[in-house]
């Protein structure tokens, strides 16, 4: 049996090439669209209230003074606020006296909010008040 050779035809095809560029664009406005209120204690003591007041910016960027304080004349032993990310919960403030706490939240450029730059993603406040009790001058 003998098999007879095949002809192969050379075709030329013109080949096409895609290029495909990804951009991310940086809104330059995220440091002052954070989302303060999300972050406000869900629960508060009895007599103890919260609040966030506007600050001077910091390099443009939104600043809050957070506040947690007694609305009585109660003063207490333990005063504290813990700010919360997705890891761990920590200890912040920046005045602390026997009725009262506060510190600074920034919103940095991100658009997350932070405490001095070192507690970064704060997704909760809470405040600690306790041994409260009327204190009398004598």
């Amino acid at each position: 049996m003998t098999i007879e050779p095949t002809t192969v035809e050379a075709t030329t095809e013109e080949l096409t090439t895609t290029t495909v560029t990804t951009t991310t664009t940086v809104d330059p406005d995220l440091c002052n669209k954070c989302n303060f209120d999300a972050i406000a204690p869900r629960l508060l003591q009895n007599n103890v209230e919260y609040a966030a007041s506007d600050e001077h910016p910091v390099d443009g960027c939104e600043r809050k003074q957070v506040l947690c304080k007694r609305s009585d004349r109660q003063q207490c032993t333990t005063v504290q606020m813990f700010a919360t990310t997705a890891d761990t919960s920590v200890s912040i403030s920046m005045l602390t006296t026997a009725t009262m706490v506060f510190a600074n939240i920034d919103c940095d450029n991100e658009g997350n909010l932070s405490y001095k730059g070192t507690v970064n993603g704060i997704e909760q406040i809470t405040c600690n008040l306790e041994g409260c009790a009327l204190y009398s001058n004598g």
